[in-house]
């Protein structure tokens, strides 16, 4: 969700700061509800973890494009190449310009054209990461923060590419994995959730909201 563009009139929209410092963001109306609490790490996470929403992320993807043109593959035989290398990633078919959305909260560590990616956008987020290949336009710049869910880009055919599609990958300490079966903790930075991070937070602030 993007606070800055999505907010309609008559949504409500609440902020909590402790010592002059935004900590938390709440957000209810027509699209929904979301409140979302500043980590030690400097991003926000809603109460419900990270791995609902990548699994909402998913489902928003699969709604908004035609089909799974490929499958993460690690002996993939490439139509390109005539080749057998390992497909890193997942492929959503879609025309071009059909928005693309961040699946994982970050920080915006590459947006630029490269050969073989085209217009390419990576996030990271700790030992997150996700890329986002062959877009038609970046819609964020390096250094920039964003939330799931935020539109980065839009779908293209630009680099090596056989019809316009995005190709997205997302990857745990650096290892591929399948962004369709990926379990992420459900809590902060996958820390043990009886470790209390989460409801710490939660608890901590939930009076002012």
């Amino acid at each position: 969700m993007n606070f800055s563009k999505d907010i309609r009139n008559n949504d409500i929209f609440k902020v909590v700061l402790d010592k002059s410092e935004l900590v938390v963001v709440s957000y209810e109306g027509k699209l929904g509800k979301i409140t979302a609490y500043k980590n030690k790490d400097g991003m926000f996470y809603s109460a419900e973890g990270a791995n609902k929403q990548h699994t909402s992320f998913l489902r928003k993807l699969l709604a908004a494009y035609r089909r799974i043109s490929s499958r993460f593959n690690k002996n993939r035989l490439y139509s390109v190449t005539k080749r057998t290398s390992p497909h890193n990633g997942t492929d959503f078919a879609a025309p071009v310009g059909t928005p693309v959305f961040a699946g994982t909260s970050g920080t915006v560590i590459i947006s630029k054209h490269k050969r073989l990616n085209g217009n390419y956008i990576v996030i990271k987020n700790g030992k997150y990461l996700t890329k986002y290949l062959h877009l038609s336009e970046r819609k964020v710049k390096k250094g920039d923060r964003v939330q799931v869910g935020d539109e980065i880009g839009a779908v293209g055919n630009t680099g090596r590419s056989t019809g316009p599609h995005l190709h997205y990958e997302f990857y745990i300490n650096g290892v591929p994995q399948d962004a369709l079966t990926v379990k992420i903790p459900s809590n902060l930075k996958g820390a043990d959730r009886s470790s209390g991070e989460i409801n710490n937070l939660i608890d901590k602030y939930k009076q002012f909201l």
